[in-house]
């Protein structure tokens, strides 16, 4: 395993999953990204290790942690509304099959890291959580999915920036302070 390869792996995801937020057709509505945290214990607890990525943002609270019955199986279907959220042309039928391609194709990249660059042979084993924010006025609402590696979080963070970006237009919030 060359950790500067799954880096990079996880870089390709992250702008894959960017683009496809910025598709939904409102760039800085919503927003998609993936990252790495090492060095985790297998003892922290998931709210700590993301949270501790924001040190700024004090008011940042995660919400209680679920752990996906079926790993990546769960995930697959559970990351589909988070991937297109509206799209305006589309059928109820398109947009279903679009989702699922999508979804589809964000978990093979995220079996090309986990087994065959972290060389997680039983990847269908590995624990999958999901976090979500607290419910704040003036902050994003975050969905996190979390996969718990040996040492490591690789996680996918799915934003709604609608209520954040409504409190900087009305200067209830200043993003330079954030």
């Amino acid at each position: 395993m060359s950790l500067s390869q799954v880096h990079e792996e996880i870089a390709r995801l992250d702008g894959y999953l960017a683009g496809i937020a910025a598709s939904n057709g409102c760039i800085r509505n919503y927003s998609a990204n993936a990252f790495l945290v090492e060095s985790v214990e297998p003892e922290v607890d998931l709210e700590r290790a993301i949270t501790g990525l924001y040190p700024r943002r004090t008011e940042f609270v995660l919400g209680k942690g679920e752990r996906l019955p079926r790993g990546f199986g769960s995930l697959e279907r559970d990351i589909q509304p988070f991937l297109v959220r509206e799209l305006a042309s589309a059928s109820s039928t398109s947009l279903t099959d679009l989702r699922r391609y999508l979804s589809f194709r964000v978990l093979d990249m995220l079996w090309y890291v986990v087994e065959v660059q972290l060389g997680v042979a039983q990847w269908s084993a590995t624990e999958v959580w999901r976090l979500e924010s607290e419910a704040r006025p003036d902050s994003p609402d975050c969905v996190y999915f979390c996969i718990r590696l040996e040492g490591m979080l690789l996680v996918l963070e799915f934003r709604d920036d609608l209520k954040w970006l409504d409190a900087i237009n009305s200067g209830r919030v200043d993003p330079l302070l954030v």
